[in-house]
């Protein structure tokens, strides 16, 4: 046995030196009887070999000290090492010849050969490894895991670059957590018997993070590696637009109230906004949600202390109509001189000023949501005015005092209706009014079941809104088809009847004049006179960019639109926040009225249209009833035909060079 110990030493051992430094890695498994792991360290002896001749060529057994100081091998990392001393230590069992390592010695590390013969089985040679080996080892592995760690870092951080923020670890981290909180919300409220039961701030909250994160996630994904301009673009924002205002008009439906008034105002919004949300967001200008006739009940007692059929006489259960942040019932009602007439009971929705707080916060924290992954979004400041002008809606005295004073304003003017308010039946929250029976402006069928004549209603509609904007600086702030009937006058002209007057706007005398000279002079093609009044309104540099949002020739508005975005490219939406969020805020409420007589234009197929409501704006600049003032305007006014004259005989002409009221072509 000892002479098989010296033919490993020597074949093993003695050659090992040289070559030691050149080894980078062992494999983790040595099979003696089939493997040739390496000749330069050892020879494997296979059953088939003669013993004898193999020991007859071996030197003398070398000595103890000089196998402690030679290492068998390098390993790759300390698994490895623990391997060799699990599989190679003692292998071979309790042969009597077997050479053990003292339990005192210094070494740490030991390793058998095992060599089997036809003769000998289980016998072995034991090695050991030198701590100083060992400890370079274990050190040459503590830097590749360094190594490996730090190469892994740089490929996450380039994988970041290469997507962007919204797709980081961190991003994704995020959205994993917000998608879990989304997730139990929906499965929270998905049962339709626990909706109601349900309807608590959190639950509220929950529907706006989910909402928020599906408009996030569904621009995200279908925008992913495109830019404007590329294949598929167009088709694949199309298709988010779609989606994102599904999610709208979802979580509109759901928390009701407050979200409701703003898709109103959403929808208004048609020559800014994508035409996928204005087109969804649309139903709710004339149906919404409402609530039932025992809740009506409970807040007639809690405002009056009385049930409606003790104070009205057929008190209808059923809305005819309902809205935002109420529902109208028809019913009867006895005056004082027994006199039966029908009215308009306005009922706010239970709870709303308990929630009306709370959804603003709401609003408020899914705009800034949105815009964290969409940083030109910054529209988040019109919540502050909204905020102002909703406290204002639900006060349903407030109301009525707004209707008498707009009544008050048009006294002489015999074809604008404003339904009378019985102030007896009258709270915050409960609004009695005269009921009036017509029809929409937007039905065209029934005007002309009317025969009524669309010019002259337009010319109507058109100056009213123009006088309340230019002249009385008193403006009616939540116009839509829904909330403007018309009916004949006994003479046979279009009768006018304005409908819902919780929300006005008073215009400050400066902001007001400044605004009737602006207007004039985008009717006229004025570029540096409509320029210098739109610095002075807050436009700033961008003071050429106003004229297009505000206006009224639907042709032009849409075609100089679309030649604004090609200029700002993605700086479209930037340069429309600047702009309005340095307008005073009773432009916001003009522009959102300048919409309203767009659409009118529009379906009436009115032309040249503006032209009516730019005399008017000339009339409030001379507003004084003195003989002077008065000669002032006739002039003004007959200067101001003959120029438009002018203009569109120059314009039917050379139509490409002239374009009213739009100065955009004047500066390219």
């Amino acid at each position: 046995m000892n002479q098989i110990h010296s033919t490993i030493l020597k074949k093993g051992i003695l050659n090992i030196k040289p070559q030691i430094r050149n080894i980078t890695k062992c494999t983790n498994t040595i099979n003696y009887n089939n493997n040739n792991i390496n000749n330069r360290y050892f020879t494997s002896i296979n059953k088939n070999k003669n013993i004898e001749n193999l020991l007859q060529q071996q030197p003398q057994q070398q000595p103890q000290q000089q196998l402690q100081q030679q290492p068998i091998l390098f390993v790759q990392n300390q698994n490895n090492i623990n391997y060799f001393k699990r599989e190679y230590t003692n292998i071979g069992g309790t042969s009597p010849n077997r050479q053990s390592v003292p339990e005192n010695s210094t070494t740490k590390t030991t390793a058998t050969a095992t060599v089997e013969t036809d003769n000998v089985v289980n016998s072995s040679t034991t090695f050991t490894l030198p701590k100083e080996v060992e400890e370079e080892i274990i050190d040459k592995n503590e830097r590749g895991k360094e190594q490996e760690q730090e190469n892994k870092q740089q490929k996450e951080q380039k994988d970041d670059n290469k997507s962007g923020s919204i797709f980081s670890i961190k991003g994704w981290l995020t959205i994993s957590i917000l998608s879990v909180l989304a997730l139990g919300t929906k499965l929270v409220i998905d049962p339709p018997q626990n909706i109601d039961k349900l309807d608590l701030a959190f639950i509220r909250n929950l529907r706006v993070l989910y909402a928020g994160f599906k408009i996030t996630f569904y621009y995200k994904y279908y925008l992913m590696g495109l830019n404007r301009g590329d294949e598929g673009f167009a088709e694949n924002i199309q298709i988010a637009h779609k989606l994102a205002a599904k999610a709208m008009v979802d979580l509109c439906y759901q928390n009701k109230g407050i979200f409701i008034k703003v898709a109103q105002i959403i929808a208004s919004l048609d020559h800014i906004l994508p035409q996928e949300y204005i087109k969804s967001l649309s139903i709710f200008q004339d149906h919404a949600p409402f609530v039932t006739f025992e809740e009506v009940e409970k807040l007639f007692k809690i405002e009056t202390g009385k049930h409606p059929d003790d104070m009205f006489i057929d008190f209808e259960r059923l809305p005819i109509n309902s809205a935002s942040l109420a529902q109208v019932h028809k019913a009867k009602l006895k005056l004082e001189n027994d006199e039966i007439i029908e009215v308009a009971v306005k009922v706010q929705y239970p709870g709303l000023m308990n929630k009306f707080q709370k959804d603003m916060d709401s609003l408020d924290n899914v705009l800034t949501y949105i815009t964290l992954f969409f940083p030109s979004f910054q529209f988040s400041w019109i919540l502050g005015e909204a905020s102002s002008c909703l406290s204002q809606e639900l006060d349903f005295v407030n109301e009525a005092k707004n209707s008498e004073k707009m009544k008050q304003l048009f006294i002489g003017n015999q074809q604008l209706s404003i339904p009378k308010v019985y102030w007896n039946h009258t709270t915050k929250r409960i609004l009695t009014m005269e009921f009036i029976h017509g029809v929409r402006i937007d039905n065209r069928e029934g005007l002309d079941k009317l025969g009524i004549d669309l010019k002259e209603l337009y010319y109507l509609f058109s100056d009213i809104f123009a006088q309340q904007i230019f002249v009385h600086g008193f403006l009616h702030s939540d116009p839509h088809p829904g909330n403007l009937l018309v009916r004949k006058t006994p003479n046979g002209k279009p009768d006018l009847v304005l409908l819902d007057h919780g929300l006005y706007k008073k215009i400050d005398e400066n902001v007001r004049l400044d605004f009737c000279h602006l207007w004039k002079s985008l009717c006229l093609g004025d570029a540096k006179t409509s320029e210098f009044y739109a610095e002075r309104l807050g436009a700033g540099i961008y003071a050429k960019h106003l004229g297009i949002l505000l206006n009224l020739n639907p042709s032009k508005s849409r075609e100089n639109l679309r030649n604004m975005k090609r200029e700002l490219k993605d700086q479209t939406l930037v340069v429309i926040n600047e702009i309005l969020k340095n307008l005073p805020k009773e432009i916001l409420l003009v522009l959102k009225t300048n919409n309203l007589i767009r659409q009118i234009t529009t379906h009436f197929g009115i032309e040249n249209g503006f032209l009516n409501m730019a005399k008017t704006c000339i009339k409030g600049i001379y507003t004084g009833n003195d003989i002077i003032t008065k000669l002032k305007y006739y002039l003004t006014l007959c200067i101001f035909n003959i120029e438009i004259k002018v203009i569109d005989f120059i314009k039917k002409r050379k139509p490409p060079q002239v374009e009213i009221p739009s100065t955009y072509h004047h500066h390219h």
